[in-house]
């Protein structure tokens, strides 16, 4: 592409007055030694200053209303949803720590708190999993249950 070509292109924002300084002289100087790009750039010029001329149009108040409610109402959805990410988060880690301090409760009042010491720990901790597996499992539940009570209830909105 040679250097007709690049400024023939830079007319049109040329015209919008969206070139840098250097850009602006150099489309400058072709346009006025090259007849074709003048016209050109006179077509271009005529354009952009009927676009300026141009009402801008503003939206209605109406349009501004039902954007700002439902950008309100997006907000809104959005701190639910973090807040049900918090409470699973919370349900989680209860859940676990429930687990894991009923399950010392039970050991420690059954006299076999010292089975950790043992070599066959591995037997404790398959039943430890197991409880730790159900009260996820009721955790879970609980989660859901509670994600359906709030979306019943933002229907109802």
């Amino acid at each position: 592409m040679n250097d007709h070509e690049k400024l023939r292109e830079l007319l049109g924002i040329a015209a919008a007055g969206a070139l840098t300084r250097d850009e602006q002289e150099s489309v400058d100087r072709h346009v006025s030694e090259c007849a074709g790009c003048a016209g050109e750039w006179s077509a271009h010029r005529l354009l952009a200053v009927g676009l300026r001329s141009l009402p801008i149009p503003q939206p209605s108040s109406e349009l501004v209303s039902r954007t700002l409610a439902q950008v309100s109402l997006r907000m809104e959805m959005q701190a639910d949803q973090r807040w049900g990410q918090w409470v699973m988060i919370f349900l989680m880690l209860f859940g676990w720590l429930l687990a894991v301090a009923s399950w010392l409760v039970i050991r420690f009042l059954s006299g076999n708190y010292l089975v950790w010491l043992a070599p066959g720990f591995a037997r404790p901790w398959l039943g430890l999993s197991g409880y730790t597996m159900l009260l996820w499992l009721t955790g879970g539940i609980a989660a859901v249950i509670l994600g359906v009570r709030h979306q019943r209830e933002r229907r109802m909105i």
